[in-house]
């Protein structure tokens, strides 16, 4: 399932959604896994882009039993859709949130971060600079308020698309 999100380059909307495609995960793995057990895998991401202006996708994937595949789509519609009606908790945000922040401690220390995503680029883009600066602080003052209008903004199931790929049958 994807839904339509946003370019990279407002880097405080790009972080927080960033965290709603962690809470869609996070539901994902609790629903669809733990609860209902149709399905091992499952995981969200947003991927704005860099070229085109106002455009970027909130991947939401679920690999399950082909056989299931109904019921796992219309729970991940409900999922979505209850997460843009009543958005989400603190709880629900710091749950996600602490991995993230140590991710980011970790990523820090590495010359991949700083060479691939803070000097990349960072010509033509100079703010990578700034943004570096700040990584850490802004992801830890998002609110769950601020996350509830992004999903209530982006988690349009009307307007999401759906892929669902199949096992080929062998004869």
């Amino acid at each position: 399932m994807a839904f339509l999100t946003d370019d990279y380059w407002d880097i405080s909307q790009t972080r927080g959604i960033n965290l709603l495609a962690r809470i869609l995960s996070e539901r994902f793995r609790v629903i669809i896994r733990e609860e209902l057990g149709l399905a091992y895998s499952s995981y969200a991401y947003n991927h704005p882009s860099y070229v085109y202006d106002n455009y970027g996708i909130l991947h939401a994937i679920v690999k399950g039993n082909p056989a299931e595949i109904d019921v796992v789509l219309k729970k991940m519609e409900e999922i979505a859709a209850l997460l843009a009606e009543q958005g989400v908790t603190e709880k629900e945000l710091e749950l996600v949130r602490k991995p993230l922040l140590n991710y980011i401690k970790d990523i820090q220390k590495t010359n991949t971060y700083w060479l691939d995503s803070v000097l990349s680029g960072s010509l033509a883009h100079p703010q990578q600079y700034e943004w570096a600066k700040n990584i850490f602080d802004e992801y830890s003052s998002i609110s769950h308020a601020t996350i509830s209008l992004l999903a209530g903004s982006f988690l349009d199931i009307e307007e999401s698309a759906v892929i669902i790929i199949r096992p080929a049958q062998l004869y």
